[in-house]
């Protein structure tokens, strides 16, 4: 591994001052951004009854009008439910007062809703800034573990990366677990270096912010311990062991007090295992992606095995592995799926769609990274990384366990998004491993690292889509009702028209734009829009009854 020239110091001498700088890019190029999107109907999907962001915006206006221990049960209750069990079921298989999801960002978001306004756009603003902080954190975590300019490369990398911006712009969990990522890996370094009780103390306190965010770091644990006790750590590793527990169970201990005193399962702090294990190992799965309820297969299975075990997540793993008896070489490749979708080149939407961010978006249409170049960047970093791999083994199995937890229940885009600052910083080695080699005159050296960087990027050509085959219906028309909202209504019109162009065999987008069309005045496009869409779908009553009236004429929807 290289280190920084002397000339390279020269411009910012001090490690403190490119932190600050990579700091400032960042939130610059968040700032131009954000002003950006506002102005779009984008945002507006924060809003969506059916997403996530919507849950964490009602339960944190819960928490903050005081229930601050959630006394009262919350728990949302969407279309792809319904046709598993009755509202009433769910409620009896949650148990009493336990949480819906991991508490602390709901919290998190509840605390911010107590100094600022109660929007959804308060939230953005600290996103924002937790995002700048992270992309400085890749920049010192990188300085740790690689050359100085392998931690540039890495904290320019993460100040730019595209799906951060996307993400710090939604009322998901995300970004809060990258920033907590971030820091933990460098509370890890920072124990290594000279590990005491305080130091492992605050790994594992951050480690157990981690799990009240999103459990998938449980995993990651035993292999941090088995690494210590074999090595791992070369002083004091019963204070390292004893700290890093000690640190983990101080932090969960506000929620198993709040369990306590509302007289929930002390240590459960999720409804969703069970359910989210059924969505991802059920025999219909696609290998990526939450059922909506349309496929009747999906639902039926879910009920049956709900039905049994009552949503406890071990009975429900059980149960399901039991339905592939005879057939778990199939079971097999449905994980190998799963983990050719975690290293897809492309954001599959979910909740909300970062192809519709980017068509809306100059700054994420500029040409930042994506997973399609990180990825085979920190490919090449990884095996460059190989002969310091005792160095680096804690990284390692992070991005080992991370992929390992999230391929067992179930892969979405959004879920690997924690393990991108890891993998910038292996992406910034490999761009490093690169201009070491050019730098070295070792042209046969160069050549064979370049291919590989090709061959993968080749093969994220291969599988990537266009932006256009990843957006959704929904965006257009969320978008359209916050333009109309403002007042823009020729904005929305020409929202809803670019959507029936994307989606022309799409019925109730032509429905939802004739609506906009009347409302704008414009009768003759209300007119055809209604027309489009009685012809696609001839049993659409409201397109016949819209026609009928604008018309003056009755027109009988098909049967």
């Amino acid at each position: 591994m290289t280190v920084a020239s002397p000339d390279s110091r020269k411009l910012l001498p001090s490690p403190l001052a490119r932190a600050l700088l990579i700091f400032t890019l960042a939130l610059s190029l968040r700032a131009v951004y954000g002003a950006m999107i506002a102005d779009t109907g984008c945002l507006a999907i924060n809003g969506d009854p059916i997403s996530d962001m919507e849950t964490f915006h009602r339960w944190a206006l819960r928490i903050v009008e005081g229930d601050w221990l959630g006394r009262a049960d919350f728990h949302p209750y969407h279309p792809w439910q319904r046709g598993i069990a009755p509202e009433s079921t769910w409620l009896s298989w949650y148990g009493p007062r336990v949480f819906h999801q991991d508490p602390l960002y709901p919290y998190f978001v509840a605390v911010i809703y107590l100094l600022a306004p109660r929007e959804p756009i308060s939230v953005i603003v600290i996103q924002f800034l937790l995002g700048s902080a992270t992309a400085a954190g890749v920049y010192v975590l990188g300085r740790r573990l690689a050359s100085e300019r392998a931690a540039l490369v890495a904290g320019l990398l993460a100040a730019s990366y595209g799906p951060f911006l996307y993400y710090e712009s939604l009322l998901l969990r995300d970004t809060l677990l990258v920033a907590m990522t971030t820091f933990f890996l460098i509370a890890i370094e920072r124990a290594r270096d000279g590990g005491g009780w305080t130091r492992w103390g605050s790994a594992g306190a951050l480690a157990g912010v981690i799990y009240l965010t999103k459990p998938n770091i449980l995993l990651f644990l035993p292999l941090l311990a088995a690494w210590i006790l074999l090595g791992g750590v070369t002083e004091r590793r019963a204070v390292a062991m004893g700290a890093l527990v000690a640190g983990f169970a101080f932090a969960l201990l506000p929620a198993v007090a709040r369990n306590v005193a509302v007289g929930a399962p002390a240590l459960r702090t999720t409804t969703r295992g069970a359910i989210e294990f059924i969505n991802g190992n059920n025999p219909y799965h696609a290998g990526i992606g939450w059922f909506d309820g349309d496929d009747l297969r999906v639902t039926g299975y879910a009920r049956e095995v709900l039905s049994r075990t009552r949503g406890e997540l071990l009975p429900t793993i059980g149960t399901v592995l039991s339905t592939w008896r005879g057939r778990y070489l199939d079971l097999a490749v449905l994980q190998i799926r799963k983990l050719g979708y975690l290293l897809a080149p492309f954001e599959m939407p979910n909740n909300a769609s970062y192809a519709y961010f980017r068509t809306n978006s100059p700054v994420l249409r500029a040409g930042l990274p994506t997973f399609y170049l990180v990825s085979p960047l920190a490919a090449l970093g990884i095996l460059a990384s190989l002969p310091s791999w005792r160095r680096l083994a804690p990284h390692h199995l992070f991005l080992l366990a991370g992929g390992a937890a999230t391929i067992a229940f179930y892969v979405i885009a959004r879920f690997r998004i924690p393990y991108v600052p890891s993998l910038l910083v292996f992406a910034g080695i490999g761009l490093d491993r690169l201009l070491d080699l050019a730098g070295s005159r070792r042209y046969r050296a160069l050549a064979a690292a370049l291919g590989f960087v090709l061959v993968l990027l080749a093969a994220n050509t291969f599988a990537n889509y266009p932006d256009v085959d990843l957006v959704r219906p929904q965006d257009f028309v969320i978008a359209s009702d916050a333009y109309a909202a403002r007042g823009e209504i020729e904005r929305a019109v020409l929202e809803l028209g670019k959507g029936c162009e994307v989606f022309p065999e799409f019925a109730p987008l032509h429905v939802y734009s004739a609506r906009m069309r009347e409302r704008a005045g414009d009768r003759v496009g209300s007119l055809w829009e209604y027309r489009e869409a009685l012809r696609l779908e001839p049993s659409s009553r409201e397109a016949a009854e819209a026609l009928a009236r604008l018309e003056g004429t009755t027109i009988a929807p098909a049967p």
